[in-house]
């Protein structure tokens, strides 16, 4: 049987880094990061993630558009 070995730390590293990965309102205040977009964003990443969400709504519109259709080919 394997030991796996364990790193010791204190609080004041485990209360840091849980403060960083923790991302969520409820526990205590909003960091602001809504949807991918963050304060302070670079112009480009923001730009870029817009388009990912067009892009992702168009591609599902055209996509239920055409399940529909080809349903409504198959009943009719």
């Amino acid at each position: 049987m394997r030991v796996l070995t364990t790193i010791d730390r204190d609080e004041n590293e485990q209360g840091s880094s849980r403060k960083n990965n923790n991302r969520s309102c409820s526990s205590g205040g909003c960091s602001g990061d809504i949807f991918g977009l963050s304060p302070g964003a670079e112009k480009e990443e923001v730009i870029r993630t817009i388009t990912i969400y067009i892009v992702s709504g168009i591609v599902m519109i055209v996509v239920a558009y055409i399940i529909s259709q080809i349903l409504t080919a198959m009943v009719g």
